[in-house]
């Protein structure tokens, strides 16, 4: 096998990101890892070349090198204590290239396919997990550059799950862009497709490029593709070509996080929420969730004036197998904020409870509490304006 500045080359090296890189698997005291050359810019050997030309690729090597150096510090600083990112072990020139040496990770081909199969819950424990970790970048100012599925590695713990990026070849200072980024079009932000046709300047582009790629990253988790490009006129290649466009898009997600992810994939980088305000709605959204798997309804609460009847009817089992409808009948109760009401039959006590604590004298179930559906079906109120409803299910003692 080949050795590379001290490095056994364990595969073949496979070419990636379009002919500007390859990558193999190497070992070094025992440990793996991950190695990649990159195929340009090449430092010049030899007498190839006018003098002109060695000076211009010399002086890009040395910018190359610079910019990689600088970024590798940095994110050595962020990474301390935090396994979430990935970062780089090893850079150098051997010979005519350049080499990165990260710690070996298995990267899995299928992560969104992985994502798909899981349920709305996780899949916001991942979106949130995944824009914690580029939230780290962020406050130390640097741009990921490459955000995609395939550079966010996401494994299952036992708690949860937990997401390590990879891949920070076009990171950069927030504002200070190299000359030349590569990165993936298919997730680039609007500004940073500019910049590339010469558009737009270094200073544009800043965090809120990685905000617009997480848009659509977040988009493909719970939906499995990004937004769909819509309007009159051929529908262009990618999203960022569509917002510069003026097209619209529609990602097939549920309100609130349609609301975040379109608010995320804004053209003017500046009505982009950062990660901190992302966090913050997916956790609301997370939430809303958790509350709205509830048994227990909510509803807006019922006017203080005047009496309010809610009826509500259970269909229960009995002892000898078969089952009994018990209604139950609650009164408003002036001035207490709450309300109950108790029927009793076939050995089981049904207390519905209306408002907001529970009142005084409301006995503790002895068997099972059940609030709402599905145990039981809630008549229409009235007036309209409802209270919140919980039903307690009490089997008696035997006298």
């Amino acid at each position: 096998m080949d050795m590379i500045n001290g490095y056994k080359i364990l595969t073949p090296f496979k070419m990636v990101n379009g002919g500007q890189c390859e990558w193999a698997k190497a070992e070094k005291d025992g440990a793996q890892y991950f190695i990649k050359r990159f195929l340009r810019p090449t430092y010049p050997a030899g007498g190839l070349g006018s003098p002109e030309t060695q000076a211009r690729q010399r002086k890009e090597c040395e910018a190359f090198e610079r910019h990689h150096q600088d970024m590798r510090r940095r994110l050595e600083a962020v990474s301390a204590g935090d396994g979430n990112l990935v970062t780089t072990k090893d850079f150098f020139r051997y010979k005519a290239h350049f080499y990165k040496v990260t710690d070996w990770v298995e990267i899995s081909a299928d992560t969104l396919d992985m994502i798909r199969s899981l349920s709305n819950m996780d899949k916001y424990t991942i979106a949130l997990t995944t824009v914690h970790c580029v939230q780290g970048l962020h406050r130390a100012n640097i741009v990921h550059g490459d955000l995609k599925p395939n550079n966010i590695l996401i494994m299952k713990t036992p708690m949860s799950y937990a997401a390590r990026l990879i891949d920070f070849d076009d990171s950069f200072v927030s504002g200070d862009p190299p000359e030349e980024l590569i990165g993936t079009m298919e997730y680039y932000a609007p500004e940073v497709l500019r910049y590339m046709k010469g558009k737009a300047r270094g200073s544009d582009l800043t965090t809120k490029a990685d905000v617009f790629s997480l848009g659509l990253i977040i988009c493909e988790y719970f939906t499995g593709k990004r937004p769909k490009i819509a309007g009159k006129g051929t529908a262009p290649d990618t999203v960022a070509e569509a917002v510069l466009n003026g097209f619209t898009l529609e990602t097939g997600l549920s309100d609130g996080l349609d609301n975040l992810v379109q608010r995320m994939l804004q053209l003017n980088p500046n009505d982009r929420p950062d990660c901190q305000e992302v966090i913050a709605e997916l956790k609301k959204l997370k939430t809303g969730m958790t509350s709205g798997s509830s048994h227990t309804s909510d509803l807006p609460p019922a006017p203080k004036p005047g009496p309010v009847t809610i009826t509500t009817t259970m269909r229960l089992p009995t002892s000898s197998g078969g089952s009994t409808i018990v209604p139950a009948t609650t009164h408003d109760r002036p001035g207490s904020g709450a309300s109950t009401a108790t029927t009793t039959s076939s050995g089981i006590k049904i207390t519905s409870t209306m408002g907001k604590p529970k009142p005084a004298g409301v006995p503790t179930p002895r068997t099972a509490e059940v609030a709402g559906p599905p145990t039981a079906s809630t008549g229409t109120p009235s007036p309209s304006d409802e209270p919140k409803i919980k039903i307690t299910v009490n089997r008696l003692k035997p006298s």
